[in-house]
């Protein structure tokens, strides 16, 4: 092995355990306690916020999520948001119908490649209709994602799901 190709193995190696390193950080147990007060708002966040939102059952078998504030359908993050969490929380759905995010899914980011600039995605442990993502800010850019949430319970499948697809932007 030349001293190109041994340079090369080792460059791929570290890439590899720095993306396992960042796969473990990313998953982590859900969280234990409660969404700040103050909502997120479309211009240059620097605390940690929340986004509420609305499901409302639609026709037979499906539903819909609308932002109760809709101006959060584009969130902005200043620099001193970094390291910071964001919540969403289910604040007005059906009665005796809840709806939660999914345990892993319940917030989707599509366009987050390594290093991810949004870790630590997890559902609350007490309360099923909240999840929160930590802003690395590893990049200056827009994010789309998608907020996933479902009807089933701990002893029910699920019989209704939906989707909403915001987006952020770290300035």
């Amino acid at each position: 092995m030349n001293t190109r190709s041994m340079l090369t193995y080792l460059a791929l190696l570290a890439a590899a355990c720095g993306a396992a390193a960042q796969e473990k950080a990313e998953i982590e147990l859900p969280f234990e306690g409660d969404p700040p007060a103050n909502a997120c708002s479309d211009g240059y966040n620097d605390t940690e916020c929340v986004i509420e939102l609305r499901v409302e059952d639609k026709e037979a078998k499906s539903c819909s999520i609308t932002l109760l504030v809709p101006s959060q359908d584009l969130v902005t993050f200043s620099a001193g948001f970094k390291d910071k969490f964001v919540y969403w929380r289910i604040k007005e759905q059906p009665a005796g119908k809840p709806y939660r995010f999914g345990l892993r899914d319940g917030i989707h980011f599509v366009n987050d490649p390594r290093p991810r600039t949004f870790v630590a995605l997890q559902r609350s442990a007490k309360d099923p209709a909240s999840f929160r993502a930590k802003n690395k800010r590893t990049r200056v850019t827009v994010f789309e994602y998608v907020i996933n949430v479902t009807n089933e319970t701990d002893i029910a499948a699920p019989t209704r799901e939906c989707s909403l697809d915001p987006w952020f932007r770290n300035r």
